[in-house]
């Protein structure tokens, strides 16, 4: 679906791709979608829509009687998530249950369809200047004590890659009248978030200040936003890689996890990248995304476990996939991390040559002694 948007220009709001059935005709209409997204906004023609916006786009792909619904956006890279599994639209003549449910999903797909248009009709190609803020989240503000508090991003603070695919990231407050400073924030999008143990622990200076986290269920296609204060230090894992911490810095973990137990916390992902220091050596735990309730709450089922000496990581043995939480996890971690202490000698070693003149004035010593028996 082209929309018109002036100047000669026209966006993509919706296309679609279909094939006979799932796994015929040679090719994937979820992918056929994408390739013809990537091809349409690449083009040189599209560069003022590219430099205005994240170029959002619904996606279609169909196949027989099945249909998958997809968002697209384009950024420094294409974006594409699905919005809908592949869904079975043969027929619903003896469940109104499923009638209902994709009449639904179609009336939410021609609402967002219709809105897109507005959006690309009203805009402006006016200002020549690029939009920063088109590479990142459309949510730029949180409430706080009651007051809306907006903000802009500055930087991604994952690596963009399948493997750190988390969306966190450095954002700046804004000031409408200059009385409040600007102050540097994380804002983090997750799908679990344990926000009243990390606000135990900020209280106690061992985590960062938490400004928002909502405490209904999330609310944006299942993730939830955390805003929280900035730390200006380097995680242990950039410090120390996986060596023993020093007592320093052990200490202020064991507090951290003391204060966690007694309120029956379990941290969880207990290790290295979730440990900040600051400049003055002062500890801030950075991640409460797996946090939860001793024996009650569970781990991802994403759960990475690899023992593997040289690439995995030391889990206690309890550690699972989908497993239960427990304190001694979280106790077993530590012990890793602390510095062994290793008893110095009582006086210092003593050299061969050393050794061998006491034993030769041993021996003179010993033979003086006989001969003075004899005589």
């Amino acid at each position: 679906m082209i929309v018109n948007c002036g100047g000669g220009l026209s966006a993509l709001a919706a296309e679609n791709r279909a094939e006979n059935k799932i796994g015929t005709g040679g090719h994937d209409p979820l992918k056929r979608c994408t390739t013809f997204f990537r091809s349409y906004y690449a083009r040189e023609g599209m560069k003022p829509i590219r430099d205005h916006c994240c170029c959002p786009t619904y996606l279609i792909a169909l196949a027989g009687h099945w249909i998958c619904i997809l968002g697209a956006v384009f950024v420094d890279d294409v974006v594409v998530q699905p919005l809908t599994d592949f869904i079975w639209i043969g027929g619903y003549s003896c469940s109104d249950d499923r009638l209902k449910s994709m009449t639904r999903i179609l009336a939410s797909l021609g609402a967002g369809i219709a809105e897109l248009r507005q959006f690309y009709m009203n805009l402006s190609f006016h200002d020549s200047q690029e939009d920063p803020q088109r590479f990142y989240p459309f949510i730029r503000q949180y409430t706080l004590g009651g007051q809306v508090v907006k903000f802009s991003y500055q930087d991604y603070l994952t690596q963009k890659t399948p493997e750190h695919a988390k969306a966190m990231f450095l954002a700046t407050t804004e000031t409408e009248d200059g009385r409040e400073p600007r102050r540097q924030i994380v804002v983090k999008f997750v799908e679990r978030y344990n926000a009243e143990a990390h606000r135990l622990l900020a209280t106690a200076g061992l985590a960062p200040e938490i400004f928002y986290s909502p405490t209904e269920h999330p609310d944006l296609a299942g993730l939830t936003m955390v805003v929280m204060e900035f730390v200006d230090g380097k995680t242990a894992c950039q410090l120390y890689s996986s060596l023993r911490l020093p007592p320093s810095i052990s200490d202020q973990l064991k507090k951290a996890l003391e204060i966690l137990h007694e309120n029956n916390f379990v941290f969880g992902d207990f290790r290295h990248p979730n440990i900040m220091i600051t400049k003055d050596d002062r500890v801030r735990l950075i991640d409460f995304d797996w946090c939860g309730v001793h024996g009650e709450d569970t781990y991802p089922a994403s759960l990475n476990d690899n023992r593997d000496e040289a690439n995995g990581i030391n889990w206690h043995p309890g550690v699972e996939r989908g497993g239960e939480m427990m304190k001694e996890h979280d106790s077993f971690m530590l012990e890793g991390m602390t510095p062994r202490f290793v008893r110095p000698p009582a006086t210092a070693p003593i050299s061969d040559a050393r050794l061998g003149k006491r034993k030769a004035r041993a021996l003179d010593d010993e033979e003086d002694e006989t001969i003075r028996n004899k005589g």
